[in-house]
């Protein structure tokens, strides 16, 4: 066997019956960056996400490496690491692949030649990071990007692959063509489509977004967005019956379409932000223009709701809220407001002012039951790991520790989905700075609006 590289490697021993171990550089072959190690759960290697073995052509294959290419830069991630193995034993080509790429690893064997399947590949992660463009889909015409999240989620955790099990309704449609449930256990927990489909693949997507929704409720929100987008080319379905069993967990306790709690511990970066979950902007949205119907949503923070909270906050020794808005193409809002490491979520609101206050009122609640939170750092707003590792400082971090320097209030952060992708704001010294143009991740968009918060107090200092 042979590696893309061009480096000798022994294949691990494989006994009949048990999962294959993944392939990986031997330590003797020194290599310029190895294929990192599969996550484990209960000492057993959990496997790759499998990609169908579709052949596609060389101009699908450029495309999708542009876009992936794209996303590398934006984002500042490790290009893709390939191990390519022949398998075939006639004239016939057969590969088998591995591809590490996001933190994720995918796996593809099939009758292709090495490039061949390195297309099929880039084609496959190329569909889950934009809505828009030519990825797989099942027969309803939909992609499975909550069910590719899910599996993103699991294998970062160390939590074995979600297993499908379909079962038929005791009902069908109009037409007499039967429907059907989908049910999977993750960690522990067993969760159910909340109504029966005609397709299973539907059904298998619906319990996958129902299983986001509980474990991370903003990578569910990406998901079914990214979903939503790609719905409008997808041939109409029956109304499908509802379903008048809820599901359960295995703890026993009733969890019906598993709706996120509203005062829950506050997911992390990597949660809300994994790659697939939000998919970043294509170039026809970017180059398109950023605007609003009524002009950009005003700063949150003057509500009287978050200024209540806020001087709560600083009762308590609390840090700063940090509050995400998340808006609809209705002008629905969705506000998450985090504070210490916690999260207040207001659930779909009809308007920006509704949602913020309500999230604001739940987390009051609590803090107010608290004699004194310990006092935390606000989240630090980085575009990856590979930024502290360089011993580079974000704009945030430069932000806050110039306001300590010159004793000035805190500078006050929140960001907002719209159309084209995020947009971040700051507000500090009674002045608000935000982004120059919109950005597929938020914390890209945040980082863009503190750079110009620093860069105006520096030059007001120099200026006095």
């Amino acid at each position: 066997m042979t590696t893309h590289r061009g480096a000798a490697t022994d294949a691990p021993p494989y006994v009949k019956g048990e999962e294959k171990p993944i392939l990986t550089p031997t330590p003797s072959v020194p290599t310029s960056s190895p294929l990192p190690s599969q996550g484990t759960s209960k000492g057993k290697v959990l496997p790759p996400i499998a990609v169908p073995c579709v052949e596609r052509s060389t101009e699908e294959g450029a495309a999708a490496m542009s876009v992936i290419n794209h996303h590398i830069q934006v984002n500042r991630l490790s290009p893709p690491e390939w191990i390519l193995e022949s398998t075939s034993k006639t004239n016939v080509p057969e590969t088998k692949a591995i591809c590490r790429f996001g933190g994720v690893t995918y796996e593809c064997t099939g009758r292709l030649s090495k490039q061949a399947i390195k297309r099929t590949i880039a084609v496959y992660i190329q569909g889950h990071l934009a809505p828009d463009s030519n990825g797989p889909s099942d027969s309803t015409g939909l992609k499975p990007y909550a069910q590719h999240a899910l599996s993103v989620y699991c294998q970062k955790r160390g939590i074995s692959h979600p297993q499908y099990e379909i079962t038929t309704a005791s009902t069908s449609t109009q037409h007499g063509s039967p429907l059907f449930f989908a049910t999977i256990e993750v960690n522990g927990q067993i969760f159910r489509s909340p109504e029966a489909y005609p397709a299973k693949a539907m059904a298998k997507e619906a319990v996958a977004e129902a299983a986001m929704l509980h474990l991370a409720p903003v990578a569910a929100a990406g998901a079914r967005k990214a979903r939503e987008s790609q719905s409008a080319h997808a041939p109409p379905r029956p109304r499908p019956a509802p379903s008048s069993s809820a599901p359960t967990s295995a703890a026993g306790a009733d969890a019906s379409h598993f709706p996120p709690p509203p005062f829950t511990a506050a997911p992390s970066q990597e949660d809300a932000y994994m790659s697939g979950a939000t998919a970043p902007a294509s170039s026809a949205s970017a180059a398109s223009a950023f605007a609003w119907a009524a002009g950009p949503p005003k700063s949150p923070f003057t509500n009287p709701a978050v200024q209540r909270l806020m001087q709560l906050c600083r009762e308590r020794s609390a840090a700063v809220p940090t509050i995400v808005l998340n808006f609809g193409e209705d002008n629905s809002c969705r506000c998450y407001i985090r504070v210490n490491g916690f999260q207040a979520d207001s659930s779909v609101q009809p308007t920006m002012d509704e949602a913020v206050t309500k999230a604001a009122d739940v987390f009051y609640d609590h803090v107010a039951r608290q004699p004194r939170l310990p006092y935390t750092e606000p989240p630090r707003v980085e575009y990856n790991s590979d930024v502290e590792n360089n011993g580079i400082l974000s704009y945030g971090m430069l932000l806050k520790q110039y306001c300590l320097l010159l004793e000035l209030p805190p500078p006050h952060s929140f960001m907002y989905h719209g159309q084209g992708g995020w947009t971040g704001s700051v507000r500090v010294c009674d002045r608000e700075f935000r982004s120059t143009r919109p950005h597929a991740l938020p914390q890209n968009a945040l980082e863009d609006a503190q750079g110009d918060a620093w860069k105006f107090l520096v030059n007001r200092g120099r200026a006095s």
